[in-house]
């Protein structure tokens, strides 16, 4: 409920700040459920060099939705985001494409747009489960609150949608976001913090990610894309050093008027975290509406 208050008192205060109008008129702008936006992904992983990466990572599915719960004149937006991330390993007892491990999060974003970029505050509210696993893992929550600030295409079909009239031109089709995340370690007492982190899953305090997109070649109907995503964390006092990890891939955009679909190659490496990809690489294939 603390969390909902929140979010009412920000969405309250960037509408008085936007517009210096009645509340009549604030209202006769507000629209509710104008957007939805559903990507989807599955991918392949490839050298896999210990015996560890070997059992945990053979395939993964990722599923998200973002869903617009209400709107101010196109320019403040309240999103609710639903994602969920299936990994499928190879199980120790033996059973091939074994579910490994699943993470869901809901995560509520007051998006604030300008045409040059946007600006956003949210909650990544997520729950990591590890499946018939020896020994048994305890699920793991976090809470983190972050800013971020992007580009207005950020998005694959925001970017899909600036391609199909400006065709030639590769500077507008740079993309970028950056963004800083804090931990919250107990949420308000509402969740006990032994299933917060566990001690193999040392507490995270800030985190600062980064990404860019750069299209080098395009054509009516698509855009191949250079990516490089970057993290950079620390934990809490007492827990160890920090943790850091970086991506780069290719991925060539194939753009529809009904929707569009990507394939990718990606490589990572990090410097160890519980999910840690470390010279991993992804062949995928991603559906965007």
């Amino acid at each position: 409920m603390r969390t909902v208050a929140i979010l009412s008192v920000m969405v309250l205060f960037t509408l008085s700040v936007h517009a210096a109008v009645k509340p009549l008129d604030v209202l006769s702008s507000v629209k509710g459920l104008t957007e939805a936006q559903f990507d989807g992904e599955i991918k392949r992983y490839f050298n896999r060099t210990t015996e560890e990466f070997k059992q945990r990572y053979l395939y993964e599915a990722n599923l998200a939705i973002d869903l617009s719960l209400f709107d101010y004149n196109r320019t403040v937006v309240l999103l609710c985001r639903g994602e969920l991330n299936a990994g499928l390993g190879n199980s120790p007892f033996g059973l091939a494409l074994h579910p490994y491990s699943m993470n869901f999060a809901v995560n509520p974003v007051l998006e604030y747009r300008r045409p040059e970029f946007h600006t956003s505050v949210g909650i990544d509210h997520r729950c990591f489960h590890y499946i018939d696993q020896r020994p048994p893992l305890p699920i793991v929550y976090w809470n983190r609150c972050f800013i971020m600030v992007n580009s207005p295409d950020r998005r694959a079909v925001q970017r899909s949608t600036v391609l199909l009239d400006t065709c030639g031109h590769l500077l507008r089709h740079f993309s970028w976001s950056g963004a800083w995340g804090y931990y919250v370690s107990e949420f308000f007492d509402v969740i006990s913090p032994i299933n917060l982190m566990s001690l193999t899953r040392p507490y995270y305090l800030h985190q600062f990610d980064a990404s860019v997109r750069y299209g080098f070649a395009s054509w009516r109907g698509g855009l191949v894309e250079a990516t490089s995503k970057s993290m950079l964390g620390f934990r809490r006092s007492g827990k160890g050093n920090g943790y850091w990890a970086e991506e780069f891939g290719i991925e060539a955009l194939f753009v529809k008027r009904e929707y569009d679909v990507s394939t990718f190659v990606r490589f990572t490496t990090d410097g160890g975290r519980f999910d840690s990809k470390d010279r991993l690489f992804e062949f995928g294939i991603k559906a965007h509406k």
